[in-house]
């Protein structure tokens, strides 16, 4: 995380949770792989979204918080679609 955002994130929900408010994350990119065929033959890419050395950490900051998080809006896609998390 050379950015400092998961961080930021942790202290930013750890603040949510010690005031009692529920928290919806919106964010560009989602953890996991690309669920959407590449081309014409619609195969499916197995590669993933988000720099797999983050898919971990990330999910580990929503596990230790999820009583704080009430959702998870993400794009990049451009498709509708929704992933189950638990």
């Amino acid at each position: 995380d050379p950015f400092g955002q998961f961080a930021w994130l942790e202290g930013q929900l750890a603040k949510a949770a010690t005031e009692d408010i529920k928290v919806l994350i919106a964010a560009h990119v989602a953890p996991g792989g690309n669920a959407w065929p590449t081309d014409k033959l619609r195969f499916f890419d197995t590669s993933s979204l988000m720099v797999p050395q983050y898919i971990d950490s990330y999910l580990a900051i929503m596990a230790a918080t999820e009583a704080t998080i009430v959702g998870q809006l993400f794009g990049h896609t451009h498709h509708d679609s929704f992933r189950l998390q638990y």
